[in-house]
């Protein structure tokens, strides 16, 4: 295998993961074939593997779980046989958050995992998660204390994405107990951290939030900027979460409003 071949199936695995960062979904799905198609012929497994775990997360994006659950067990099989134990934890906390409450050993392993591969940001990521968990699971406090924990070490360590997900998060837990002044509280903070201009799902994210509690105040112009804004930005994204909040607001929308939220 010549460097060039190497080079190459990795080029275009990155040209995947910009592609679909920049939601141009479709381009980034045949990038991503390409990529692997690549790996295979090259005998390149870490770019094949890779590229497996991107496939494993735009299922999960579009809420194809079922695809989703065994990608991420795929991944999970070929990054310990290569040693990649970033790529292992990475996948370990996807497929947790498949099923978080019934997953805490699985989010244990890969916060372990990563924190024995000295990947921070995967550690606190799947901590972020991980304390959703618990959430879900009854245990407030101890979902609080976690999330004030990796909040503070996301921004110390700068890790803007991170810093505004658990301001996106919080917001979502805000909204579950009603909070509308504590969901606008800490959407504004995830704003504050570039989530308007960060990932699809931060910018799909913070639209719907706020569409929602302008929902609850009756904000008819508020949810028509915010609804219009979620359209443009969210593509095929169909995550739990965006499902739970756009629910959310057409439970405490004023009849007008709530036809405007999809069931």
């Amino acid at each position: 295998m010549g460097s060039d071949d190497q080079s190459s199936a990795w080029i275009t695995f990155r040209e995947a993961q910009i592609l679909i960062a920049l939601g141009r979904a479709d381009e980034g799905r045949r990038a991503n074939e390409r990529a692997a198609q690549l790996a295979t012929e090259h005998d390149v497994p870490e770019v094949r593997v890779q590229a497996l775990g991107l496939s494993a997360v735009d299922a999960y994006r579009r809420n194809d779980l079922e695809r989703a659950k065994r990608l991420f067990e795929e991944v999970i099989e070929a990054a310990v046989a290569l040693g990649d134990a970033v790529t292992e934890a990475k996948a370990c906390f996807y497929l947790a958050n498949l099923a978080p409450t019934e997953s805490l050993d699985l989010f244990v392993r890969a916060i372990e995992t990563a924190q024995a591969a000295g990947a921070v940001s995967v550690e606190l990521s799947a901590r972020q998660v991980f304390a959703d968990a618990l959430f879900q699971l009854g245990r407030r406090e101890d979902a609080e204390r976690e999330m004030k924990s990796v909040a503070a070490q996301a921004r110390h360590r700068r890790l803007r994405q991170l810093s505004a997900m658990v301001q996106i998060q919080l917001a979502c837990w805000r909204l579950w107990d009603d909070d509308v002044e504590g969901a606008e509280r800490h959407c504004q903070r995830a704003f504050e951290h570039g989530a308007a201009k960060g990932s699809t799902l931060e910018r799909s994210m913070v639209a719907a939030i706020t569409a929602a509690t302008a929902a609850s105040r009756g904000d008819q112009p508020g949810v028509d900027v915010a609804l219009a804004t979620l359209e443009a930005e969210r593509g095929e994204l169909d995550e739990p979460d965006l499902h739970r909040v756009l629910a959310w607001a057409a439970e405490h929308a004023t009849p007008a409003l709530a036809s405007r939220f999809p069931a």
